[in-house]
């Protein structure tokens, strides 16, 4: 668990009074795990690469906050699955499509 204010570990500060030992910090705040898994929206990632004069696909399914991160993830991903460690990509598409979330989790 790391404090929300300065983001160290809870070993780095005083266990009687709060103060983080690195940095200073007086506050001792631990993040809450499940709140940021609630946050999180299932992307689906289709990435197409053109390679060697050809397109490559592939589909991933990523959970991310927002577009910009499933950008991030589902290139990482796609490229680790459809290409070799240093194959030379020219150019690269990406298309996302948000999954419904379900009216249990409630947004």
């Amino acid at each position: 668990m790391r404090c929300k204010s300065c983001g160290h570990h809870r070993d780095a500060h005083d266990p009687k009074t709060g103060d983080c030992i690195q940095c200073g910090c007086i506050r001792l705040q631990l993040r809450d795990r499940t709140l940021h898994e609630a946050r999180l929206r299932t992307w689906i990632v289709e990435a197409m690469f053109f390679v060697k004069n050809r397109w490559v696909t592939q589909v991933v399914k990523v959970k991310t906050m927002g577009q910009g991160g499933a950008a991030m993830r589902g290139l990482r991903e796609a490229k680790q699955l459809a290409l070799k460690p240093r194959t030379r990509v020219q150019q690269i598409k990406l298309t996302f499509t948000p999954v419904p979330q379900s009216r249990k989790e409630g947004r």
